[in-house]
């Protein structure tokens, strides 16, 4: 498994949706990156290398994704940027639990050795797909949710947007 071009690709479907500047709920934001969660950085002099090296960082190697089967990667790194990555990582851990039918996983929202483990099991044993799906319907039915509130509504569309464009871009991608 090549992770530096599994990151990149990730890297690639991400800024498909955040490699636009913005003004919304943090402030003035550009590639993803918001001004109001990052006081300490010019995010308007950012440049395409250091927003890639930000989301290395602080959600790729944060969710210890390079240890991940390739598909569950790529989801969780999306929903980690787009949810944050405590949620990212819960939903995962819950997702899991529910697939498996016991709780083998204590949901604490931190990526470690059991629940990397328990992620290739799931792959070993076929169930990788059930898996997806679970963590995609889990997510719209969050946004779903969360667009009940007033502020968030107008961003529900594009939210589910994205995920139905996840959904394909994992069904066809392929890492070397």
């Amino acid at each position: 498994m090549n992770y530096d071009r599994l990151f990149e690709i990730s890297f690639l479907f991400v800024m498909k949706w955040e490699g636009k500047e913005s003004f919304d709920t943090g402030g003035y934001t550009k590639w993803g990156i918001s001004q109001n969660a990052n006081p300490n950085i010019d995010v308007k002099q950012l440049s395409l290398n250091q927003v890639r090296q930000i989301y290395r960082k602080r959600y790729w190697d944060r969710l210890s994704l390079d240890m991940l089967p390739t598909k569950i990667a790529i989801a969780i790194f999306d929903m980690g940027v787009n949810l944050g990555t405590t949620r990212a990582a819960r939903f995962l851990q819950r997702t899991i639990n529910e697939v498996l039918h016991k709780k083998i996983l204590k949901v604490d929202g931190i990526i470690g050795e059991k629940t990397i483990e328990v992620c290739r099991i799931v792959h070993r044993i076929g169930k990788l797909d059930r898996l997806l799906l679970e963590l995609f319907s889990k997510r719209i039915k969050f946004y779903y949710k969360l667009s009940g509130k007033r502020k968030y509504k107008k961003y529900y569309k594009g939210w589910i947007n994205r995920v139905s464009d996840l959904m394909s871009y994992i069904a066809i991608v392929e890492v070397g």
